[in-house]
This record gives C-alpha cells, sequence and structure tokens, in this order.
C-alpha cells in the first residue's frame, strides 16, 4: 500500500464491485475510459479478478482512499484520468 499525508492508495477488492459498477457505469466517464455499453457486476467481478494478475493484463488499478475515512475519492480519480487523456491528446 503507498500511502501520502491524506491519501493512499490499495488494490482493487471483490467489495468495491458495487462501487465500481456505479462509476464505471456513468456515461460522463465513458469518455474517459472508452466505454460505449454498461458493464454488468458479473463482468466487473471478472475484472477485479483479472486484475489480481498484473503480469497478464498489463494493468495496475489502485483505489484512492483518503486516510482518515478509509473511503474510495471517487471525484479524485475521474480528475486523475481526465489529466491522463489530455497528456495523450497533446502527445499527438
Amino acid at each position: 500500500m503507498l500511502k501520502g499525508k491524506t491519501v493512499f492508495l490499495r488494490p482493487v477488492e471483490p467489495a468495491d464491485a458495487t462501487k465500481l459498477m456505479v462509476w464505471e457505469n456513468n456515461p460522463a466517464h465513458w469518455k474517459v475510459t472508452d466505454t460505449e455499453v454498461p458493464f454488468s457486476m458479473h463482468a466487473i467481478l471478472q475484472l477485479i479478478e483479472q486484475q489480481q494478475h498484473i503480469r497478464s493484463t498489463g494493468q495496475l488499478r489502485l483505489i484512492i482512499c483518503l486516510n482518515e475515512s478509509k473511503e474510495a475519492v471517487e471525484q479524485l480519480i475521474y480528475m486523475m484520468l481526465i489529466s491522463v487523456m489530455e497528456r495523450q491528446l497533446l502527445e499527438y
């Protein structure tokens, strides 16, 4: 786990499935994640399981949480994704 002054990063866990499904299925996020159709709960659970095998997926997904409450910081995640997308666009 990576920990800073106000937030920490932790691996995605099966208990995060409902929050991830709500977040991933928000059409406002689709332009950032290249999602075209909503995910089922089964697909979200499979995604979480696959994230345990970073070498085969080539991805590392982490949950950003507040140190005080241990709650995920969804707005921060969205802002970070937009920032990444903007940097990618500038490279072209």
